[in-house]
């Protein structure tokens, strides 16, 4: 069997699974795990879930980059190109964040260091700069198409 086939499925009912246990454990008998913090169950649960999922994902990613290479070896240079320009976006996002720690993040727990607001910014700006190039080279693909029906 390929194992290129199967990750998909496996990946999909394992998500679905995962899911499905938290929807449980969040309106179960359990009702304390509807409070916030730090040390509730349902971030602590999430937080699980979070690094379960990103293990699939390199999981997947690993498994899938080996098979692809094996394939198509000129492909890896393509790869590279794509994984160092989301690395730049990265940096530049980094570069252009303020680094502004609100008092609520501290308080919550949720960012305790100006560096690491300035690491989610960075991550935050290098997925908008990435989601308006692709909607920028969607619209001109699809004014270029369009400009080629009308031309004929």
């Amino acid at each position: 069997m390929n194992i290129v086939k199967l990750i998909r499925p496996v990946s999909f009912g394992i998500v679905f699974l995962l899911l499905l246990i938290f929807l449980v454990m969040l309106f179960g008998e359990d009702q304390d795990l509807l409070k916030s913090g730090k040390d509730s169950k349902s971030v602590a649960f999430g937080f699980g879930l979070t690094y379960a999922l990103i293990g699939i994902a390199i999981a997947a990613i690993l498994t899938l980059v080996v098979t692809g290479l094996k394939n198509k070896p000129k492909s890896a240079l393509v790869s590279l190109l794509g994984f160092a320009a989301i690395v730049i976006f990265y940096f530049i996002g980094y570069g252009l964040d303020a680094g502004e720690l609100p008092a609520s993040y501290v308080k919550g727990g949720v960012i305790e260091t100006s560096s690491g607001s300035k690491m989610v910014g960075g991550i935050l700006n290098a997925t908008l700069f990435i989601l308006l190039i692709a909607v920028g080279f969607s619209a001109v693909s699809s004014i270029k198409d369009l400009i080629n029906k009308i031309n004929g």
